[in-house]
């Protein structure tokens, strides 16, 4: 058996891999996820390179943030209706028709997720399509609980995720992983871990592994840099022969191996246990975030416009009057554009005082 050292090694290097591959659509991510919380001066390059609009004297900064409303209007809509559950008869045993309604039920149960609290695949589904559009992908994660004695879908942000960058399609990629920050009393309070490793584990308080994500977390939660418990966590997948090889790492110690087989001794691949979604398919793994298409690159408005618009907003008149055929009709030269229209038909109304 590999010793701790080397499989960490492994994975470390592995997880540089990975990042070499995502820096231009990590930058893309940070954008979106930037512009859905509000903060809209802020962006990145394709270089990874923090952005920030500075504002000059005569400007002004008006946010309109449509994009979640935007976003909830999808996810309704896709998750309005419930699936149709299609259970299909084991070849290994005789099962009656009110065994497959019973499964249809259960089914509807997780999807419903009255009993199952964070565990709703309703809900789950909500997020995967709402960090999908914002994140290019959505990644979901299926296995079956004991505790509950039923199927389970988590959802995981791209963001997490990192991957074998040798392949694009998730059935052909040899490796995955999901950098998690986990907290060093959840560590040792479950009990398949080995305690004797999580002892010498010490946390590092970040919460991505991710720097640019690390940097987010921090602005829209307003945290400390230091003083949080935590310990980033590598959940890996690999593939070894027919079989998927699933370590837990916290620092430099392994915490747990499990080798997952395929219940009719099948080859596994990633895409047994875990599914993607992308918005739209463009043949990658990161997917250029749909999102990147509602940023409006222009948000400022010149301060002197904007005072003339509120006058005339207060005062309900406009700044000129046009003649034509004896009407007089207010007109605003908003920012400044022309009014159409001769010189003797043109007149400037007096400002009123405010």
């Amino acid at each position: 058996m590999a010793k701790d050292d080397d499989i960490v090694g492994l994975w470390q290097g592995r997880l540089e891999q990975s990042k070499d591959e995502r820096t231009r659509w990590e930058a893309q991510v940070a954008t979106t996820m930037s512009f859905a919380e509000g903060n809209h001066r802020r962006w990145w390059d394709d270089e990874g390179n923090e952005q920030v609009k500075e504002m000059n004297d005569h400007e002004v900064w008006r946010t309109v943030n449509l994009m979640n409303r935007a976003l909830s209007i999808i996810v309704t809509r896709v998750t309005a209706n419930n699936p149709r559950w299609s259970p299909k008869r084991s070849g290994l045993e005789n099962v009656s028709r009110d065994e497959i309604d019973a499964a249809t039920a259960l089914l509807q149960d997780v999807w419903d997720g009255e009993e199952l609290g964070d565990f709703a695949m309703k809900d789950e589904m909500k997020l995967v399509i709402r960090n999908a559009f914002l994140q290019g992908g959505g990644l979901v994660y299926v296995r079956f609980d004991d505790e509950l004695d039923i199927p389970v879908v988590e959802q995981f942000e791209m963001w997490d995720t990192y991957s074998d960058p040798t392949a694009q399609r998730l059935r052909e990629k040899r490796w995955l992983m999901l950098a998690l920050p986990k907290g060093v009393d959840e560590l040792k309070a479950t009990e398949k871990y080995d305690q004797g490793k999580v002892k010498k584990i010490m946390a590092d308080a970040k919460l991505a592994e991710s720097g640019i994500k690390q940097a987010h977390v921090r602005r829209m939660t307003g945290g400390r840099e230091q003083g949080i418990d935590t310990i980033i966590t590598l959940f890996t997948f690999e593939i070894d022969g027919k079989n998927l090889i699933h370590r837990v790492i916290a620092g430099d110690q392994v915490l747990s191996e499990e080798t997952m087989k395929h219940p009719e001794n099948k080859q596994m691949h990633l895409s047994t246990v875990f599914d993607i979604y992308h918005p739209v398919q463009r043949g990658r793994f990161y997917e250029r975030p749909e999102v990147s298409d509602w940023i409006d690159p222009q948000k400022t408005i010149d301060k002197i416009y904007t005072n003339i618009e509120n006058y005339i907003d207060c005062f309900l008149q406009g700044r000129w009057l046009r003649s034509d055929e004896n009407t007089e009709i207010p007109r605003a030269g908003t920012q400044g554009q022309i009014i159409d229209g001769s010189s003797n038909e043109i007149q400037a109304m007096d400002m009123q005082p405010l």
